[in-house]
C-alpha cells in the first residue's frame, strides 16, 4: 500500500469541464440558483422525512497544474 497520492493519476470522481472566463460567467443567474440551492437544504433541514442527495462536482485541474494559477483555477471553477 502506497502511503503518498499519486499525483500522476487521473480522478475518478472529477468532471471534466471547459473552463470560462471570469466576464463571461452569468453571476445573477448563479446567485438565483445559490437561493433556490438555499431554500431547498432549509426545507430538507425542517423536514420530518426527506432524502438527501449529495451533488458533488469536482474539476481536476482544480486540484492539479492550475491550481497554483489563480486566474486558470477560478475559469475552471465558473
Amino acid at each position: 500500500m502506497k502511503d503518498r497520492f499519486d499525483v500522476s493519476l487521473a480522478d475518478s470522481q472529477a468532471t471534466p469541464v471547459k473552463p470560462l472566463a471570469a466576464d463571461r460567467f452569468d453571476f445573477g443567474k448563479y446567485s438565483e440558483y445559490e437561493a433556490f440551492l438555499r431554500e431547498r437544504c432549509e426545507n430538507f433541514w425542517k423536514a420530518d422525512q426527506e432524502v438527501l442527495v449529495y451533488r458533488r462536482m469536482r474539476v481536476r485541474e482544480v486540484f492539479a497544474a492550475d491550481a497554483a494559477d489563480r486566474q486558470k483555477s477560478l475559469e475552471w471553477q465558473l
